[in-house]
């Protein structure tokens, strides 16, 4: 019954947050891009000392606040289009280190049954997971 106990615990562990192995120049990059908009952090509020460190222990929380906040970043950064649900590849391969033409096809598609703030953190999950060394 421990062991039971013990795996459920760490199952949900890993449920609440997504870490990552990325090559740090990805992430420093990444880091710029987000600098001009501490509004979408204080939109969700959230520290740009907590972002930070998520960005550099490469530590995403499960949570409506941060998947929020990648949405607000890529609304600002015009890679995102809410109205119609669909991504700027384009403009996004340009900008987004480490990110490729088949990356963005694979990753951002355009929004199904999905809210916003979950469809874009998805999207960035799945583009930093191809990117783990």
């Amino acid at each position: 019954m421990l062991k039971l106990v013990v795996l459920v615990s760490l199952f949900a562990a890993s449920l609440a947050s997504f870490k990552f192995n990325v090559d740090q120049k990805h992430v420093n990059s990444w880091k710029k891009l987000s600098v001009p908009h501490n509004v979408c952090l204080e939109k969700e509020n959230i520290s740009p000392e907590r972002f930070d460190s998520a960005l550099d222990n490469m530590d995403f929380p499960e949570d409506k606040h941060f998947k929020c906040l990648f949405h607000c970043f890529f609304e600002k950064l015009n890679f995102y289009n809410e109205a119609e649900g669909t991504y700027n590849h384009e403009l996004m391969i340009e900008q987004i280190s480490g990110l490729t033409k088949e990356r963005a096809n694979n990753c951002y598609t355009p929004r199904g049954p999905h809210d916003d703030c979950e469809h874009v953190f998805h999207g960035v999950k799945c583009a930093i997971k191809a990117l783990e060394v």
